[in-house]
């Protein structure tokens, strides 16, 4: 997996996409029991769930070693049988290596600092790119740069805004200009314990279930809503998705949830029920 820039572009301009998983007869027990109350607890699966069957029609999934820390993240279709996305990482010290070329780096608090691409040595244009995050005193994600080193301008900025302990608004910027921005609305009668970020920002979601970005929205998220303007033509687009039915243990961790359509496609974040799996340390 190497994000080079050109992916980063298209990828901005395919969030409508549609990447519905198909059904499968895959075996999986689809209401297990919640976790502990007292439990250090992180999700490490979700799974789309076809209600009719009563069946999982694939996973997002995160391996955790001992100590907590993500090993391993895999994008899995079980009607086919084959993995979307598998990625292996290697701990060392404060680093985690997707390969040789490319990383992450983590502060004191375990939070993701910078993400590294080294340049392709071949290529006398390439350069290394080098993603740093920073955060507010309250522990926010607030901000994820990438300067470009010949001119020093911004390459790729990534802003977060929070309001009452949730995140209100992604805006993806590419060289100074604006391709999408995400609202977030939320069910401000539900709170919600250690549930999941939902960053829709086309640069590392994928990792979002196994890395520590900082603290998590209080509330369980209701719409997102996506839009921005085509730059090959000019002209807007948007488009929103709703979550509901969320079901929580008696502890406040989300068990189940219902995701509308598939506009968040492209972040992995899936239409229909989506059911949760835990684990605990």
């Amino acid at each position: 997996m190497k994000p080079k820039y050109s992916y980063l572009i298209a990828a901005a301009l395919l969030v409508f996409a549609s990447c519905q998983k198909e059904l499968s007869s895959e075996d999986m027990e689809i209401d297990g029991p919640p976790p502990p109350p007292d439990s250090n607890c992180f999700i490490d699966r979700v799974s789309q769930i076809d209600t009719t069957a009563g069946v999982s029609v694939g996973y997002i999934g995160a391996t955790f070693n001992a100590d907590g820390r993500v090993t391993r993240i895999e994008d899995f279709d079980s009607i086919s049988l084959q993995y979307y996305t598998v990625i292996d990482m290697q701990l060392k010290g404060d680093t985690i290596f997707l390969a040789d070329d490319e990383m992450f780096v983590v502060d004191g608090n375990k939070r993701v600092k910078e993400y590294i691409l080294k340049a392709d040595p071949t290529d006398p244009q390439d350069f290394d790119l080098i993603m740093t995050y920073s955060y507010n005193a309250e522990g926010q994600l607030l901000s994820k740069i990438a300067r470009e080193p010949i001119t020093n301008t911004n390459y790729i900025e990534i802003l977060y805004n929070w309001s009452g302990g949730n995140l209100s608004r992604i805006r993806f910027d590419i060289f100074g200009t604006n391709i999408y921005q995400a609202d977030y609305e939320y069910h401000t009668d539900i709170s919600v314990n250690n549930f999941m970020y939902v960053f829709a920002d086309l640069f590392d979601s994928v990792f979002d279930l196994g890395l520590n970005l900082g603290k998590k929205p209080v509330n369980a998220v209701k719409k997102i809503t996506i839009s921005g303007v085509d730059p090959d033509d000019g002209q807007p687009f948007s488009g929103s998705t709703q979550f509901y039915n969320y079901k929580l243990s008696a502890n406040k961790q989300v068990q189940s949830y219902v995701v509308e359509n598939n506009i968040l496609a492209d972040f992995a974040i899936y239409a229909g029920k989506n059911q949760l799996r835990y684990k605990c340390f």
